[in-house]
């Protein structure tokens, strides 16, 4: 029977899989201004204007933030790490992403969540969003296993 953490740690190496393919899908979606915001010194994953995708679009409420989400088709999940539930950031859960009528939920993006995992391979992720290096899903893979090690 598997423990706990193994569950966990099988659940988000999903979701680091998932992550790559945003980040993925941000470099080659967002444009050359907003790859310019990008700036790892002031990504913080509990600001709504430092988030990744408060740093491309001012906020992570913004309507270019939710046209990213929707078309990168990340599936947005609730977090099971207690920190990201205190961090005071909800968001409305809708089917189109306009965060309107539906109640309040603490949701976050598989990037904004793997984010919070190493603090250390985010100067490698804003490089990669940015097209300046080349990272591989195994990269980010790794970042969980090193986690629960």
């Amino acid at each position: 029977m598997k423990t706990e953490i193994e569950k966990r740690k099988k659940f988000f190496i999903q979701k680091s899989k998932e992550a790559f393919q945003e980040a993925s899908f941000l470099r080659s979606e967002i444009t050359d201004k907003e790859k310019k915001k990008l700036d790892y010194d002031l990504l913080s994953s509990s600001s709504v204007s430092s988030c990744i995708y408060g740093l491309i679009s001012g906020s992570c409420y913004s309507e270019r933030a939710s046209e990213l989400m929707k078309k990168s088709k990340a599936k947005l999940f609730y977090c099971l790490d207690q920190e990201s539930v205190f961090r005071n950031r909800e968001k409305k859960l809708s089917d189109g992403f306009t965060f309107e009528n539906r109640e309040l939920f603490f949701l976050f993006s598989p990037l904004e969540n793997f984010i919070k995992f190493n603090h250390n391979f985010n100067k490698d992720l804003v490089s990669f969003i940015k097209g300046e290096i080349n990272l591989k899903e195994k990269d980010f893979v790794k970042v969980i296993k090193d986690y629960y090690k």
